[in-house]
């Protein structure tokens, strides 16, 4: 079977798409065994012999996968607004969006969503690797290091320095047919951005205890308290 997704932001779409809606990147096609880019007309993939399909054999069906999610917001982004004129803070944006992007795309994740100004971006969809939460949890490391790095631009430039929350967190997700992921691990890593101090990381899975202590955190919304 093949995915598409575009080659810039990670976006997936069904087969056909030619540029992405999201940046403007081209689309790729890859192997959903094993991540490879094909081209178009390949049967087989030449790197682990997986047959590809095209979109009409593809299963409508949902599934679930086991993903890690990176949910990051900023901190104070109001007063922020309400100090900056609009053309300012847009051109603040814009650099930060695409620090952000800059460090998801390293890691090899995928962006799902720009929400305002946070980010979020998912490793297991549409290819999952047995390393998706080690990578989840180093993007969320390298995102809060190349913040520090934009911020001396920013204060140079216009003044002012961002503050920013990242939550982790690794589950399973149910993910449609048209690509939605619905599921409480999307929920509980946005619960744990908002539990996190501004410029920390909160984290909840198996790999949260390579960069975080182990501590419990009481998460608005839920019954049960989460240990990071």
């Amino acid at each position: 079977m093949t995915t598409t997704i575009c080659g810039e932001c990670g976006h997936g779409y069904e087969p056909g798409a030619r540029f992405c809606e999201h940046c403007g990147g081209a689309i790729t096609r890859r192997c959903e065994s094993c991540g490879s880019e094909v081209s178009p007309t390949t049967r087989f993939c030449r790197s682990c012999g997986a047959a590809m399909t095209d979109g009409s054999a593809r299963e409508a069906q949902a599934s679930l996968k086991v993903v890690s999610v990176v949910f990051s917001d900023l901190a104070g982004s109001t007063a922020l607004q309400e100090a900056l004129d609009p053309e300012t803070v847009r051109t603040v944006m814009a650099r930060f969006y695409e620090a952000m992007r800059a460090a998801v795309l390293h890691h090899q994740g995928a962006f799902e969503k720009f929400i305002g100004d946070a980010v979020v971006a998912v490793f297991g969809k549409p290819v999952v690797r047995e390393d998706d939460a080690l990578r989840a949890v180093r993007c969320a490391a390298a995102m809060v290091a190349v913040l520090a790095q934009l911020n001396d631009e920013l204060e140079r430039d216009h003044g002012v320095r961002l503050r920013m929350r990242t939550g982790v967190n690794t589950g399973e997700l149910v993910i449609s047919s048209e690509g939605i992921l619905v599921g409480d691990t999307m929920n509980t890593a946005a619960r744990l951005e908002q539990a996190a101090g501004a410029g920390a990381r909160q984290g909840k899975g198996p790999r949260a205890r390579s960069w975080a202590e182990s501590q419990t955190v009481s998460v608005s919304g839920r019954r049960r308290r989460a240990s990071t």
